[in-house]
C-alpha cells in the first residue's frame, strides 16, 4: 500500500525548482514594469473619476490636488478664457462698425473719406467754416448722413462716453475754436454747442450706436450733456497746451490766464 502512494505522488526534479523560479523572476519583472512613472505619480491620488463627464471635478478642485501640473493647466485655461473674453468684444466692436457702414445710404469710408468726398479741411478752425459746416448739416441731407457715419471711427474702444466725444470734437474742431464754445450754459464771450445741428447730429448718432447694444451703458440727454460740459473747459489743454500751460513762465509769477479759462459749464 505505501508502495502505490509513493508511485503516485510526483516526483520533484532539479530542472522543475528552476522553471519554477524562473517564473517568479518573470513576474516580479512584469510588476517592476507597471510601477507609476514618478514624474505623474500623486496626480490623479485626489480625483475620483467617474463614468459621465457633468462629474468630473472642476478645475478649481483639480487645482486644490496639489500638481504643479494641474495649477499650470488651470492658469493657462483662465488665460485662455481672459483672451477669448477680449477678442470677442473686439469681434463685437468690428460687427458694429461693418453694420453701420452697410446700411449708409451712400457709399463713403468711414473718417478720411468723408473729408476727401467733400474736399474739407479738418479740423475747421475759424467760426466761418464752424457756420458754414453747420449750415451745410442743416440742409444737405447727403452730408449730414456722412458726416453721421463718419463719426464711428471716433468711437473709444473701451466705451468711455467722454473719450469717445473728445475724439469727435477734436477730429472736427480745432484748440481755438473749441474754446469760443460751452456746452449748454449762455455766456457773454461764448458761443452754446448744443444750439448746433453738428450737437444735434452727435448726440443722434451716438444715443443709436451705444443704446443699440444692451451691454452699453444707455446714452440718455441728460448725460450726453452733462459729459459735454466737463470737455469744453479742458480744451485750452489740448494739442499739448496742458504740458505748456503747466510750466512756470517765471519764478515767483502765476499764470493769470487759467483763472480767466476755467470757465466751466
Amino acid at each position: 500500500m505505501n508502495r502505490d502512494n509513493s508511485r503516485s505522488e510526483k516526483r520533484v526534479h532539479p530542472g522543475d525548482i528552476e522553471d519554477e523560479d524562473n517564473l517568479n523572476v518573470k513576474i516580479k519583472k512584469e510588476n517592476d514594469d507597471e510601477v507609476e512613472d514618478p514624474c505623474i505619480s500623486g496626480i490623479f491620488d485626489s480625483i475620483e473619476f467617474k463614468d459621465h463627464l457633468v462629474d468630473e471635478l472642476p478645475f478649481e478642485q483639480l487645482a486644490a490636488t496639489g500638481s504643479s501640473d494641474i495649477k499650470m493647466l488651470v492658469r493657462l485655461v483662465s488665460t485662455i478664457a481672459t483672451e477669448m473674453k477680449r477678442l470677442s468684444e473686439e469681434v463685437r466692436e468690428v460687427k458694429n462698425i461693418l453694420e453701420d457702414r452697410l446700411t449708409c445710404r451712400t457709399p463713403v469710408t468711414p473718417g478720411l473719406s468723408f473729408w476727401n468726398k467733400y474736399r474739407l479741411e479738418l479740423p475747421l478752425k475759424t467760426l466761418e467754416d464752424f457756420d458754414a459746416f453747420d449750415e451745410r448739416l442743416r440742409t444737405d441731407a447727403e452730408f449730414l448722413s456722412d458726416f453721421g457715419h463718419s463719426l464711428v471711427v471716433c468711437f473709444d474702444r473701451d466705451d468711455r462716453l467722454s473719450r469717445t466725444i473728445t475724439n469727435v470734437l477734436r477730429r472736427h474742431l480745432s484748440r481755438e475754436l473749441a474754446m469760443k464754445f460751452t456746452a449748454t450754459k449762455l455766456s457773454p464771450a461764448k458761443l452754446v454747442f448744443k444750439e448746433t445741428k453738428f450737437c444735434a447730429c452727435m448726440f443722434d448718432i451716438l444715443v443709436q450706436l451705444y443704446n443699440k447694444d444692451v451691454r452699453r451703458i444707455p446714452i440718455t440727454e441728460k448725460r450726453f450733456y452733462t459729459t459735454l460740459s466737463g470737455i469744453f473747459p479742458n480744451a485750452k489743454d489740448w494739442d499739448g497746451y496742458r504740458s505748456v500751460r503747466k510750466k512756470p513762465r517765471t519764478a515767483g509769477l502765476r499764470d493769470d490766464r487759467d483763472e480767466s479759462e476755467n470757465e466751466g459749464d
